[in-house]
């Protein structure tokens, strides 16, 4: 990013048909297959993301700083929340 923090860009991708908020967001960040566990990220760290709103049939994109161990090739990241109307 612009302050030169390793990280990941996110796009969330709203395919429905009426927008939606993310509310109780929850990422886990996998950097591969070298044993490392698995990152949850969660609550406070997620400031700025959490709560945003998804119109319908728009992507939105957001900037995750992490340690860098977990800025890889093959970083996988999965996600849950709580859809808020």
């Amino acid at each position: 990013n612009d302050k030169n923090e390793k990280g990941l860009d996110l796009v969330f991708h709203n395919t429905g048909n009426s927008h939606i908020l993310l509310g109780d967001l929850a990422l886990t960040v996998s950097a591969g297959g070298d044993g490392e566990e698995p990152l949850v990220v969660k609550g406070e760290a997620l400031r700025g993301i959490t709560g945003e709103n998804m119109l319908p049939g728009k992507k939105r994109r957001f900037f995750l700083p992490l340690p860098e161990k977990y800025v890889r090739d093959d970083t996988r990241v999965t996600f849950r929340f709580k859809p808020l109307r």
